[in-house]
């Protein structure tokens, strides 16, 4: 009876073993397979690809035509003596009549580049100047043909030198209009006057209109100085 009773727990024993190893069994092969993660290969950006070209826009100033004016048109006014280059995509109006009293007709040069999206221009008017007066006197003129009334301050106090066509040339700022400054040149009895124009209002052109606009100054040629 004790023999068979030790036979009949043994065989329990052994069911209950091999019943724990099945089921460990079957968690095993039901489980996710996990898989570590795997770094992404790093591709150069540069393999296999072409760098796209950089398109200027159509108008814009390109900085061999900067220096060099490269593809330039040349204005010139036989009339008042002088030439003058400028960017093919700006557009000239050298004025259709002269204003009463005016020996020379005033020529405009309008600035058409996306840099540039406000208006602007050179004014460029050629004045005689008979009485040979030196700059100092010559803006107080001007002033007080343009404002109506004597200029109170000193011209000489708001004169910066310059060199144009050669010669030397005189900047100011307080002469009235929508400019920015003015540009006078004094020879043989004329008196060459540019000025950088915009928008009208209290405004002040920007940085890329004022570059440009002293390249093209730099092409500025008195004819019988040639």
């Amino acid at each position: 009876m004790r023999s068979s009773k030790w036979i009949s727990l043994g065989i329990g024993l052994g069911l209950l073993f091999l019943l724990a190893a099945f089921v460990l069994l079957v968690s095993r092969l039901s489980a996710p397979i996990v898989t570590a993660p795997v770094a992404a290969p790093v591709v150069s950006s540069t393999v296999g690809m072409k760098a796209s070209p950089v398109v200027s826009p159509s108008h814009a100033i390109s900085a061999s035509q900067a220096i060099t004016h490269s593809g330039w048109l040349t204005f010139t006014d036989p009339e008042a003596g002088y030439s003058i280059r400028y960017p093919a995509s700006f557009h000239v109006n050298a004025g259709t009549g002269k204003s009463k009293g005016e020996m020379y007709r005033i020529t405009t040069i309008m600035f058409r580049s996306p840099a540039i999206p406000t208006y602007q221009e050179m004014s460029i008017q050629v004045e005689p100047n008979p009485d040979d007066l030196g700059i100092e006197a010559m803006i107080e003129k001007i002033y007080e043909n343009l404002n109506g009334k004597p200029l109170e301050i000193k011209a000489a106090d708001a004169l910066e030198q310059m060199t144009v066509a050669g010669m030397t040339a005189y900047k100011t700022a307080i002469l009235p209009g929508s400019t920015d400054f003015h540009v006078l040149l004094l020879y043989n009895k004329k008196v060459y006057h540019f000025a950088l124009v915009h928008d009208l209002g209290p405004m002040e052109s920007p940085p890329e209109a004022k570059a440009i606009f002293f390249q093209i100054l730099e092409t500025f040629k008195i004819a019988n100085l040639q």
